[in-house]
């Protein structure tokens, strides 16, 4: 028999941002120029909504999630120098299905999503020292990953996953009523993972492979094959001793490499971090004594 549960949230502030604060002008030893000035343009108002969709099946669980994010905000600059009407608006959306089937020792999960994000800078009287501008920000993420997880025994699971995801950026120069070209980056992995856990003792590995390409430009493509691997050992009643080591690789973000607002300047030829890290740990727990 099917099951239905539904849920939705919402939340929001407004903000008015103006209040009274007590400025020395920059001359901390000539008290005549001292005084009490209003701080303005500080006003903020913030919307979200959340809505989640859950349905269970005999095997099956299907998940449906829908967030939105509407803000304003003015920008007031420099309290020696504040603004009067530089302001950011900004809409975010993000909506998000997974399903996960159990066919005998097989949990299958399958998930995919879709952001967007839109900020519209307005700076048109120079306010912020920045250069007159106008500018619209539009980026997308667009995604899909499977992973099935084979419960091999009580104490050793085994997994394979595979993902890819397409993200696009674009700039509009809203003043001089230009679209800049869009920015397009495509991420694919692949995730070979085992997990082996009794009762004092527990072993996980994963190996992920990453490839990284920006088609139509002349960035360069990379890839990238990361191995990690953790350690658990329950020490006692009371003790945990964990331990962790891998190879990790954060790609730069399309800001990094295309620019932002002409604040960021760009550099193409940007290439991703690599490194190592480890840290180990331990936990105890003692209850206290009783008399």
């Amino acid at each position: 028999k099917a099951k239905h549960s539904a849920s939705l949230f919402s939340a929001g502030h407004l903000a008015a941002g103006t209040f009274p604060y007590f400025t020395d002008n920059g001359t901390p030893y000539a008290r005549m120029d001292d005084s009490f000035q209003t701080r303005t343009n500080n006003q903020s108002a913030q919307g979200n909504v959340l809505g989640r969709y859950r349905l269970e099946l005999d095997q099956s669980v299907f998940t449906l999630v829908n967030a939105f994010l509407g803000r304003t905000e003015g920008l007031p600059g420099h309290i020696n120098n504040p603004s009067q009407v530089a302001s950011l608006q900004t809409q975010r959306t993000l909506l998000g299905l997974q399903a996960k089937t159990l066919r005998g020792k097989h949990l299958l999960t399958t998930t995919s999503w879709w952001s967007h994000r839109d900020e519209t800078y307005d700076d048109r009287e120079d306010e912020l020292g920045l250069g007159s501008q106008w500018q619209k920000q539009r980026s997308n993420n667009l995604g899909l990953r499977i992973y099935d997880q084979w419960f091999v025994s009580e104490p050793l699971s085994l997994g394979l996953g595979a993902s890819g995801r397409t993200e696009s950026g674009q700039s509009t120069d809203l003043l001089a009523q230009n679209m800049g070209s869009e920015q397009t980056r495509a991420v694919e992995t692949t995730t070979l993972h085992a997990r082996f856990d009794q009762e004092r003792f527990g072993l996980e590995s994963t190996l992920h492979g990453t490839f990284i390409q920006y088609p139509g430009t002349d960035t360069p493509s990379d890839r990238s094959i990361d191995p990690r691997l953790a350690m658990i050992w329950r020490w006692g009643d009371h003790s945990i001793l964990r331990a962790t080591a891998g190879h990790y690789l954060r790609p730069p973000d399309l800001d990094e490499i295309f620019g932002d607002r002409g604040s960021l300047l760009g550099n193409p030829n940007l290439k991703p971090e690599h490194g190592w890290q480890w840290d180990v740990g331990l936990r105890s727990r003692w209850h206290s004594w009783k008399h």
